[in-house]
């Protein structure tokens, strides 16, 4: 008999179901399409609940709802569209979505699907949302919702919260309370985030923590494409990794190229260090840094500028493009570019060097620096300009090639030998700094003399000091206001200020003004001139008409000065002069030709005011009517004022 009922409830239900579909065919009305449509089950009862009769179905049951299919161990009909599904429930809609769960509660005139159990699950191609005890779905707007925690897992990235939205048809997942990311490349803490599961990328929409190895950023605004592994964040961007920290309008991560980029107000700090710049860009995998666009490095050492720098903090080098300003201590350098080679690095374009300790400057088209000598060699198309600071004023000195660098100076005779450039052999700027006084300054063998009275004593035993020397050589110009010379090449000592012109040197100390010798030595102090000494064949020459020449000839003549003004000059060894002596009226008399052993001249007021002769001493004045000034020119006289620097032009 029960079986007979139960058998009359399932062929009754199938009858009601045809005919609900013929109704529904004739009709058309709403009850009708939300109408949950039962495919298979293997058994049926007809239940009275109060005052509803429920269709319990049971075994491998089956229904759908237009697009979607429904299946469970056992289904609970109300009425034509209220379903409770129990035990292995799965929903299926399309071709790619599919929800599991322990429990179902549908209702077919909303398609709202509440599913339940420990953790109902919707599959919709590789995106898997687990969730806790809850979740609902509607089946018509296809956007699943959850508000006790979930997991949304791509296979290669998994993001939690306490609450969230996926909008199947969009392709968007929304989480909302306690978000967490957690990849292969990184973790993320956020509670606002917005997932796009076509294209695969996180927006992050709220302050955002995240993590990854010993680095940390912060944003807040953002995304992060998991398949690409490529992040982008903004909105007070801040980057943080041990002791570096960085802050940008942008922060760019991509985690295949280990490539990291400040875009936009780019700040990056680190103990002792600090950079800005536009854009900074930092390769991981190589380790270096890439400053474009108003780039600034500073160390406790050095501070770097340029339109771009490029810095390699293994090898510790660097690349500046752009006007580029380097600082290290006293140590100033600014060029169009920069390249920094190790120890060795080379400025070119308009290159400006200064040494503020010691008030002097170095204009040039390239200069080569090397930084444990201090050396540099400063050459190019434009003859290079050396410039310091003497008696409130500058002077300028100029030729072919400047070299300077920090040696030990042993202690040596004050009579210095003739340097010809022609004996100079500079292979290159690595070889050059390790230049020495005897090495690289080599005498002019052909001149016997010179050899035996100015040889370099070098004694390793002597005392030593730490200095800076300048050479310059080949065709060596030198101009201040009120005095300029000339000679073959120059070597500039900054310990002793002193200053050693070589082969054929020629100062003119004022307009009418001549000096010459093998030798020249111009020392300085309190950067003012303090004394001028001419070493062999010195002779000075002074004209007021180019007609008369008053001369001093001697084989040394040491000239000192006192606060910029001649005070006395000493002449030793065969000297010999010619004095044009004039009366009241400035009227010439005659000249007055005389020789000694030595000879002291004493200055007032840039006039001879008493001449003192040592020694064998000869002289005789001439009536100025009986004799032609051509003749009364000592040994080795000469007058080149038509090579003389008349302006800053004049040493290009």
């Amino acid at each position: 008999m029960i079986r007979f009922f139960r058998l009359f409830i399932l062929i009754s239900i199938f009858s009601f179901e045809n005919y609900y579909l013929v109704a529904q065919n004739q009709t058309k009305d709403t009850a009708a399409v939300n109408r949950i449509i039962i495919d298979r089950f293997l058994s049926a009862e007809l239940i009275q609940d109060k005052n509803e009769e429920v269709k319990k179905l049971s075994g491998d049951v089956l229904m759908h709802q237009g697009d979607a299919f429904m299946f469970c161990d056992t289904a609970y009909l109300y009425g034509e569209n209220k379903l409770v599904a129990i035990g292995r429930v799965v929903i299926k809609q399309g071709d790619s979505l599919h929800i599991f769960g322990d429990k179902l509660l549908y209702d077919g005139t909303t398609r709202i699907a509440d599913m339940n159990g420990d953790e109902p699950v919707l599959v919709n191609g590789r995106q898997q949302l687990f969730a806790k005890n809850q979740m609902t779905y509607n089946l018509g707007t296809k956007i699943a919702k959850y508000s006790n925690s979930a997991m949304l897992d791509n296979g290669k990235t998994q993001l939690r919260s306490k609450n969230g939205i996926f909008e199947v048809n969009a392709n968007i997942a929304r989480f909302f309370q306690d978000v967490i990311v957690v990849d292969s490349a990184f973790s993320l803490k956020t509670d606002t985030l917005k997932f796009d599961t076509k294209n695969q990328i996180a927006f992050f929409e709220a302050p955002t923590r995240i993590s990854q190895d010993s680095s940390k950023i912060y944003c807040e605004g953002g995304y992060y494409k998991t398949d690409e592994n490529l992040a982008l964040f903004y909105d007070n961007a801040q980057y943080q990794k041990d002791k570096q920290k960085a802050t940008a309008d942008t922060i760019r991560y991509d985690g295949n190229t280990k490539m990291t980029s400040l875009i936009g107000k780019a700040i990056f700090e680190e103990t002792g260090k600090k950079a800005t710049a536009d854009v900074i860009r930092f390769d991981g995998i190589n380790d270096l840094a890439f400053l474009e666009g108003n780039a600034y490095y500073e160390s406790e050492k050095q501070k770097i500028k340029g339109d771009s720098i490029r810095y390699d903090n293994k090898k510790q080098v660097f690349a500046s493009r752009g006007r580029s300003q380097y600082n290290e201590g006293a140590l100033f350098l600014d060029a169009d570019q920069m390249d920094s080679f190790g120890d060795t690095s080379i400025a070119s374009g308009n290159v400006i060097y200064k040494d503020t300790s010691q008030h002097v400057a170095i204009v040039s088209d390239v200069l080569e620096y090397q930084k444990a000598t201090e050396f540099f060699k400063a050459f190019g198309k434009k003859r290079p300009i050396f410039k310091s600071a003497i008696e409130n004023d500058t002077l300028f000195l100029s030729a072919d090639t400047l070299l300077s660098k920090k040696i030990l100076k042993p202690k040596i005779d004050t009579s210095l030998s003739k340097m010809d450039s022609t004996k100079i052999e500079v292979k290159d700027s690595i070889s050059v700094a390790n230049i020495s006084l005897k090495d690289s300054l080599q005498l002019n063998k052909n001149d016997s003399s010179a050899l035996k009275k100015s040889e370099i004593i070098l004694n390793d035993t002597l005392p030593k000091d730490t200095i800076r020397q300048l050479y310059a050589y080949k065709d060596v110009r030198i101009f201040k206001k009120d005095f300029q010379g000339r000679c073959d090449s120059l070597v500039y000592d900054s310990k002793d200020s002193l200053f050693q012109l070589f082969k054929n040197p020629i100062l003119w100390t004022d307009t009418t003004t001549q000096m010459s010798a093998d030798t020249i030595n111009i020392r300085m102090k309190n950067n003012q001139l303090y004394q001028l000494d001419l070493y062999l064949a010195g002779l000075i020459v002074s004209t007021k008409n180019e007609q008369t020449f008053d001369q001093i000839k001697g084989a040394t003549i040491h000239t000192f000065f006192k606060d910029g003004k001649i005070e006395y000059m000493d002449v030793k060894k065969s000297s010999e002069s010619i004095y044009f002596i004039q009366d009241e009226a400035k009227a010439y008399v005659g000249p007055n030709k005389s020789n000694s052993d030595d000879m002291q001249l004493i200055f007032e007021k840039d006039s001879v005011k008493k001449i003192k002769m040592y020694g064998k001493v000869t002289g005789k004045i001439s009536p100025m009517k009986k004799i032609n000034p051509n003749d009364f020119k000592v040994t080795g006289f000469k007058w080149d004022l038509k090579n003389r620097i008349k302006s800053l032009e004049d040493l290009y």
